[in-house]
C-alpha cells in the first residue's frame, strides 16, 4: 500500500489555484467593460483599501490621514478630451488644477467631479480651482511636466 503525502507546497498550490479559478468569471467579465467603468473600479477599491488600512493599525491611519491617492483627483480629468494636458496641485482645501484645454471647454463638470471625489475621499467642502493655461510647468533636466504635485511636496519646497 501506497501512502500519499501532500507538501505544503502543493497545498499552496491547491489554495491559489482555487482561489484564482473562482475569481476568473468576475475577471473575464470586466474585459467587456470601458475605461469609465474600470476607472470607477479602481477607485472605489483603492478607496476601500486605505479605509482598511487606516481603520485596522494605527501605523498606517497616522501615514494615511489627509492622503487622497492622485488617481482620485485626476481620473476626471483623463476622460475629457477637450484637456490636453493638465497639473494638479493638492491643497489643503482640495486641490488647484492647471490645464492646456481646447478654446470652448467648460472646466465646470470637471471642477464638480473632482469635487465630489475629494468629498467621497473624507475631505469636507472641498476648494476646486481651475485655470486654463498655455503651457504646463516642466521639469528643467528631463522636460517632462508632473501632473500631480503633493501637498507634502509643495510644503517641503517652501521651506
Amino acid at each position: 500500500m501506497t501512502t500519499a503525502t501532500i507538501t505544503e507546497l502543493e497545498l499552496l498550490r491547491t489554495r491559489v489555484s482555487g482561489a484564482v479559478g473562482r475569481q476568473m468569471p468576475e475577471h473575464c467579465a470586466r474585459l467587456g467593460w470601458d475605461a469609465g467603468r474600470l476607472a470607477a473600479l479602481q477607485r472605489d477599491r483603492l478607496r476601500a483599501l486605505l479605509a482598511r488600512a487606516i481603520a485596522g493599525s494605527p501605523f498606517h491611519a497616522g501615514r494615511l490621514r489627509g492622503v487622497v491617492h492622485p488617481f482620485v483627483i485626476g481620473a476626471p480629468l483623463l476622460h475629457a478630451p477637450a484637456v490636453r494636458e493638465f497639473q494638479i496641485r493638492q491643497t489643503e482645501r482640495g486641490a488647484d488644477i492647471a490645464a492646456v484645454t481646447d478654446a470652448d471647454f467648460d472646466p465646470s463638470a470637471i471642477v464638480a467631479a473632482v469635487g465630489r471625489s475629494l468629498r467621497q475621499a473624507g475631505l469636507t467642502r472641498p476648494q476646486v480651482g481651475f485655470r486654463r493655461v498655455g503651457t504646463l510647468d516642466r521639469d528643467p533636466m528631463t522636460s517632462k511636466a508632473r501632473r500631480f504635485i503633493p501637498l507634502s511636496v509643495r510644503s517641503g519646497a517652501a521651506s
